[in-house]
């Protein structure tokens, strides 16, 4: 199957990179990297230590808003390599929006307040 090496990939390959493009509305984010497998490869006679994600990662991220009412465009910088036989390495934009609804705020006030 494929491959992609992960954040740290070790003593080969392409590191993945996801960078936030704008920071609009953002207190703080935080990409919640999952463990990635060890991978160990001989190569004319050298053994290597990589670390890979196999065929389909979910990589969580968790952002704080300053404020929930305000709608919040999220752009990111992804950069990757795809391996199988070789690796070809790629550099994407992603997009997404962050809005609530009426009814979501109302529920995430009234939450706050049965915290305190």
């Amino acid at each position: 199957g494929w491959v992609t090496y992960a954040n740290t990939p070790g003593d080969i390959g392409l590191p993945l990179s996801i960078q936030l493009m704008s920071q609009d509305n953002i207190n703080k984010w935080e990409i919640l990297w999952p463990k990635a497998e060890e991978k160990h490869e001989l190569i004319l006679d050298e053994k290597f230590t990589s670390y890979i994600y196999r065929n389909i990662v979910d990589i969580p991220i968790e952002i704080t808003l300053i404020s929930l009412t305000k709608p919040t465009p999220l752009k990111f910088k992804v950069e990757y390599s795809v391996c199988k036989d070789i690796c070809t390495a790629f550099s994407e934009e992603v997009s997404y929006l962050i809005e609530h609804s009426r009814d979501q705020l109302d529920t995430i006030q009234n939450s706050e307040v049965g915290q305190e």
